[in-house]
């Protein structure tokens, strides 16, 4: 059942629901148009890379019935290239890459949890330092009590060629103080 009418959301006191609404709307249909394509290739149905990525990419001129454009999210068109990528085994450099594209395609940064969490990861898995820190200190600005963040960064170093055990431990009582 619906909390609003159309009538209702149009009233200029309703702004902010219905620009909640049209968001959540919009979220939803990228989630849809995407599974249709996403699901064979992960249930192992489809592997011809060349036609996934062509499907995606369609995508972004994807219309309704009417001929509207459905404006499909960008960034969930390029995050789930990522994970086709993943599932066709392309390398790690190369879905690196793409996960780049995602972040990119995310102007206001509203998304990024969607794609940060594995681009941090596959940052790390690629040994680029620079990027792994940024990537995690991102994910930490954006939810300071999610530990998580904390943990993989502090693992990242860890396992590093340069091991920096204070800052391990600074990390490590960054996270505890704001759990």
């Amino acid at each position: 059942e619906k909390v609003f009418t159309e009538d209702q959301l149009k009233l200029p006191w309703n702004k902010k629901y219905a620009k909640i609404i049209e968001d959540a709307n919009a979220l939803t249909e990228s989630y849809y148009a995407i599974t249709d394509i996403i699901t064979p290739v992960m249930n192992g149905e489809e592997d011809d890379y060349d036609k996934v990525m062509a499907d995606l990419d369609a995508l972004y001129e994807a219309t309704d019935e009417e001929g509207n454009n459905k404006n499909i999210n960008p960034v969930f068109i390029e995050y789930y290239r990522y994970v086709a990528m993943s599932v066709m085994d392309k390398e790690p450099e190369e879905l690196l890459r793409q996960l780049e594209k995602a972040a990119f395609a995310d102007k206001d940064g509203n998304l990024q949890w969607v794609y940060l969490s594995n681009y941090a990861n596959l940052a790390a898995r690629c040994g680029d330092l620079e990027l792994t820190e940024l990537l995690y200190n991102r994910m930490i600005g954006t939810s300071k009590e999610d530990v998580n963040a904390y943990i993989a960064l502090a693992s990242y170093y860890r396992f590093a060629d340069d091991i920096d055990a204070d800052k391990m431990l600074e990390i490590m009582e960054e996270a505890k103080a704001n759990a």
